[in-house]
């Protein structure tokens, strides 16, 4: 996915869109949180990144993971869970 948009919940208006042109998002992998920060894995590569909400331009951290991820969800504001290519679980 090269491109992520953000649409208004109760009017479906489009609020927004980043991209870049490093960073490609696999699908499965994109969580919100209410705090205001977006998190996904790479399509191709073992890493993610954040963004922040206000600044979609560019992620404002990332981080290398093990394996490549296939999903992620995050749990409780605290815990970030990820599923693996090779089928494992990972909770940080």
């Amino acid at each position: 996915m090269d491109q992520v948009q953000v649409w208004e919940a109760n009017t479906l208006a489009p609020l927004d869109s980043f991209r870049s042109e490093k960073f490609f998002v696999a699908a499965n992998t994109l969580a919100v949180e209410r705090d205001g920060h977006i998190v996904g894995s790479h399509l191709q590569k073992t890493s993610m990144a954040v963004w922040k909400w206000d600044l979609m331009r560019e992620p404002c951290l990332r981080s290398p993971l093990k394996e490549e991820v296939t999903a992620l969800r995050l749990y409780n504001k605290m815990h970030l869970i990820t599923a693996t290519k090779k089928g494992s679980i990972q909770v940080f």
